[in-house]
């Protein structure tokens, strides 16, 4: 299995290329409602997933999620602060729940992703900066069906 790695990653690769050769600027959507111009999703779910892992962990420890984003750690290392600024949250006083909410580089299109100690996950994927609230009906939880563009896997 080895030797057929390189090959297929190389055909990956290339059919990702395409892909976004042949969507760059479009607007258009798939017969499920996903962008196909998928450029920068993957960047911006990975940064929001990071965040849930980092204060899922804040949470255990101490009974409450972290209100300050810099005193997280980066997702890879330090080269990821850049990334980590990205990202805009807010946490009531209670530290009991959080939302987080990050543009897709050089697009209008956000992700937002908030959680809720013992009760569950919402998330966000659309063309505007949603509410820092996740009892407005843009967000999706927290059993709801994943919005579309979050329910595809995106590569980097």
């Amino acid at each position: 299995m080895d030797w057929a790695e390189t090959p297929v990653q190389r055909l990956v690769e290339t059919r990702r290329t395409e892909r976004e050769t042949k969507y760059s600027g479009s607007t258009e959507r798939d017969d499920q409602g996903r962008w196909l111009d998928r450029r920068g999703f993957a960047r911006a779910k990975t940064a929001l997933e990071w965040l849930s892992l980092v204060q899922t962990g804040r949470l255990r420890q101490r009974g409450r999620y972290e209100t300050n984003l810099a005193a997280l750690p980066p997702e890879h290392g330090d080269w990821s602060r850049l990334e980590q600024g990205k990202l805009r949250m807010r946490v009531p006083g209670d530290g009991q729940s959080y939302i987080a909410v990050r543009k897709v580089d050089g697009r209008d299109y956000w992700f937002g992703l908030g959680e809720k100690a013992g009760v569950g996950r919402w998330l966000f994927a659309g063309e505007c900066e949603p509410p820092m609230d996740v009892t407005d009906t843009v967000w999706a939880g927290p059993v709801d069906d994943l919005p579309p563009d979050w329910a595809q896997a995106d590569q980097g």
